[in-house]
C-alpha cells in the first residue's frame, strides 16, 4: 500500500540551525534513522483518519512548525492554511511552500494574534472543515495549575475557526504507561531525552499512570514532562465528542467534534 505522507525535502534558512540540523523537521523527522521514521508516523495516521475528506475539504495545520505536513495536505485537500507561532519556523515553512510551488497553501504567523483575531483575518476567505493539531496540545496552557482547563478553552476557540460540522485531529505523545517507559528508556540510550525523571517518578508515571508529582515541572512550549495524555483524554471527553481514537507505539490520535444535543 502506498504511503499517504509525502516526505518533503530539507529546507533551511541562512544562519539558523536546530541541534546541528538545518531545521526542526530535519532533526525530528527527516533523518535516515528508525527514530525519525517512528516520529513521523502520526502524519500518516492523521491522513488515514481524514481520507474520506480528500479533495473535498479546506484544512488548517495549526502549529505547522516549519512546514513538514504542508506538502501532504496540499496534495489531498483543496485549500491549506498553515499557522505557526515561531517566526523562524514560519519563514522556513514559507520557503518550502515557494520552492515546491504549493499554490493552494498559505502560511501565517500567530505570534501576536489571538484565535479571535485569526478568525477575523479569515472572514471572507475559505471556510475550513478540519484543523490538525499534531504534537501541539501537550504545549498549550499558561501554568501547570490550569494545564487541562486551558487546553479545553483552546479547543473551544479552535472550533470557532471552522464551519459547524468541523472536526479537529489531535496527536499527543504517550506520557504515562509502559509505552512511555519504553520510549523514555530508548531516548535515554540514544542521548535524545531532554526530560529527567527520578526512579520514583518514572515508576509512578509508567506503572501507576500517576503524574501528580511531576505536573509542577510542566512548562508551556518547553517540556512534555508533567503532561498526562490519559488525563487530557478524560477532560476532552467531558466537553467534546471523541469520534475516533487510534494509537501507535508512542502517540495517540483523536478525531473530535463538538457535542450536539441533536
Amino acid at each position: 500500500m502506498n504511503k499517504l505522507f509525502k516526505v518533503p525535502p530539507v529546507i533551511g534558512i541562512e544562519g539558523f540551525e536546530y541541534h546541528g540540523c538545518h531545521s526542526y523537521s530535519e532533526y525530528n523527522y527527516l533523518q535516515n534513522t528508525y527514530l525519525s521514521c517512528i516520529k513521523r508516523r502520526h502524519f500518516e495516521i492523521a491522513l488515514n483518519l481524514t481520507s474520506k475528506y480528500f479533495y473535498k475539504a479546506n484544512v488548517i495545520d495549526f502549529g505547522c512548525g516549519d512546514g513538514i505536513f504542508l506538502p501532504s495536505l496540499s496534495k489531498y485537500f483543496c485549500s491549506v492554511l498553515g499557522i505557526e507561532k515561531n517566526k523562524i519556523f514560519c519563514s522556513i515553512a514559507q520557503k518550502l511552500v515557494e520552492e515546491l510551488d504549493l499554490k493552494n497553501v498559505k502560511v501565517i504567523s500567530n505570534d501576536d494574534l489571538t484565535i479571535q483575531e485569526i478568525k477575523k483575518k479569515l472572514i471572507g476567505e475559505e471556510t475550513y472543515e478540519i484543523v490538525f493539531l499534531l504534537e501541539v496540545m501537550e504545549h498549550i496552557g499558561t501554568t501547570f495549575h490550569t494545564m487541562y482547563e486551558d487546553k479545553i478553552t483552546f479547543l473551544k476557540d479552535i472550533f470557532s475557526l471552522m464551519n459547524n460540522k468541523g472536526i479537529i485531529v489531535i496527536s499527543v505523545p504517550k506520557m504515562v504507561g509502559l509505552s512511555f517507559l519504553v520510549q523514555h528508556l530508548a531516548l535515554t540510550l540514544l542521548s535524545k531525552n531532554r526530560s529527567d525523571y527520578t526512579l520514583k517518578e518514572l515508576i509512578e508515571c509508567s506503572f501507576f499512570k500517576n503524574t501528580s508529582n511531576v505536573e509542577k515541572y510542566w512548562v508551556p512550549d518547553f517540556t512534555h514532562k508533567g503532561f498526562n495524555h490519559e488525563k487530557f483524554e478524560r477532560c476532552m471527553g467531558n466537553y467534546f465528542e471523541i469520534k475516533r481514537k487510534t494509537a501507535d507505539a508512542f502517540q495517540v490520535l483523536y478525531v473530535i467534534g463538538e457535542k450536539r444535543d441533536d
